[in-house]
């Protein structure tokens, strides 16, 4: 006979016993449950976050300070110099890092409301400020300031015994006031005084070069603020020196410093 021909026989019922587990047993499974997912998640951790592993000499600092230091901690404080320094230890040049207070700063001056004096600045070889442009219509164009100079004090604080970052920041108050300042222009010795307004940022500059009896245009860009300020300077730019008829264009982007990734974009669609 066939396999396939056998009748099937009626399953017989039997009742299941119900399992029962004791407390002793659940508790152990529980405790087994946890150790394995805090094995897991200290394992994911580690993996994620063990470069950080070397923080354990700052709080060693810290604990120091706490038990020992006769004054009062600013937490703030060290939390900001913290940021910066993680940023700068780094060495990622394209990286900064904001404050909220700069960072309103910032944005009003991406719309057009900075207040100060107008120039664009580095560091001079002797480690002090140095004007590398000074925008149209501003306070320093009214001062007299030129690009090339240098600034050696601000308001008779020595520019080289309060460090490059502070000496920039003595130049940021409210709009009315006026600052003092000593000014090295080549061999001569100025003393240059500005009164502080809001300006309208200029990121471009533009002219006509004439070589080989050919017209050519000239566009600097000194930083990309935002696409209401860089983009359409650029754009005005262009169109005039195209409009004068010139030859070709010559852009310049040297110690331009980035800014706003969408300013870069649309400098770009319009070329």
């Amino acid at each position: 006979m066939d396999r396939y021909d056998i009748p099937n026989e009626p399953a017989q019922n039997k009742k299941r016993e119900p399992v029962r587990v004791t407390l002793k047993v659940l508790i152990i499974c529980i405790l087994l449950t946890g150790i394995l997912v805090f094995a897991v998640a200290g394992a994911w951790f580690s993996a994620r976050y063990g470069r950080f592993s070397e923080l354990k000499k700052l709080r060693e600092i810290a604990e120091l300070y706490e038990k020992n230091y006769l004054y009062d901690v600013d937490s703030d404080a060290i939390a900001e110099a913290l940021a910066r320094t993680y940023i700068y230890a780094n060495g990622d040049r394209f990286a900064s890092y904001y404050s909220a207070e700069e960072w309103a700063e910032q944005q009003a001056s991406a719309s057009g409301n900075s207040v100060g004096i107008g120039v664009y600045v580095g560091i001079s070889k002797s480690d002090e400020i140095q004007i590398a442009a000074v925008m149209d219509g501003s306070p320093a164009e009214k001062a007299g300031l030129l690009p090339g100079d240098i600034i050696v004090a601000i308001d008779g604080i020595v520019v080289k015994e309060v460090g490059y970052e502070a000496a920039i920041n003595l130049v940021k108050a409210e709009v009315g006031t006026s600052l003092t300042m000593e000014i090295l222009r080549g061999e001569e010795q100025l003393t240059v005084t500005a009164v502080r307004e809001k300006y309208s940022p200029q990121t471009v500059y533009a002219e006509t070069v004439l070589s080989d009896g050919e017209l050519y245009g000239y566009v600097r860009i000194v930083e990309f603020l935002s696409v209401q300020t860089t983009y359409y300077q650029f754009k005005d730019a262009v169109d005039s020196l195209v409009d004068a008829g010139v030859k070709g264009l010559i852009f310049d982007l040297r110690d331009n410093g980035g800014g706003d990734l969408n300013a870069i974009l649309r400098v770009l669609d319009y070329l």
